[in-house]
């Protein structure tokens, strides 16, 4: 099982130390929405279709100490990004924080890496995105438990009270 932790501003994925010290995290979550023009009117109309994949952020800061410089930890570092699972494709960790329980969040991709240095201090500060992964069969099954509208059970009723449902054929006896 591949595990993405944050403890004592340590982070640890696949098992493995990160270089750089955990400075904060944060998750974003937010509505999808359908836009669409209206004539006659500027902008466009939203419509509320969901919710986006939550998006969790942590920023460390890469210092430069006895062991290596900030540059060498970066280097370190990069290879965590672009590393794939077995179907080439992005790892996918398991998402060990009581944060992220708290927003269900479950198994997550490391889909985003960021690093910015500045000219008064000798450390990179590295931000690591990483977004909420929901398999297509757990979308599938979510959107299958649709509970019925009123509408829709009364369109079933009259279907079942046989309102426009075709005669049966008549039997022949052939005796």
């Amino acid at each position: 099982m591949k595990l993405l932790t944050f403890e004592d501003g340590i982070v640890r994925l696949g098992g493995e130390t990160l270089p750089g010290l955990l400075e904060s995290l944060s998750i974003d979550g937010e509505v999808r929405y359908d836009e669409q023009k209206v004539d006659g009117q500027s902008g466009n109309k939203k419509t509320p279709k969901g919710f986006e994949d939550q998006v969790v952020t942590a920023t460390m800061t890469l210092l430069t100490d006895d062991e290596s410089d900030c540059y060498e930890k970066l280097a370190r570092l990069s290879p965590f990004f672009r590393k794939t699972g077995e179907t080439a494709n992005p790892e996918i960790y398991d998402l060990v924080n009581r944060h992220a329980t708290a927003r269900g969040i479950r198994r997550i991709i490391f889909d985003k890496l960021k690093s910015a240095e500045n000219n008064r201090t000798d450390t990179i500060t590295a931000t690591l995105g990483f977004t909420e992964h929901l398999p297509p069969i757990v979308r599938k099954e979510a959107s299958q438990a649709k509970t019925p509208t009123p509408g829709e059970l009364a369109g079933q009723a009259g279907n079942a009270a046989g309102d426009g449902a075709p005669e049966p054929e008549e039997a022949i006896d052939i005796g």
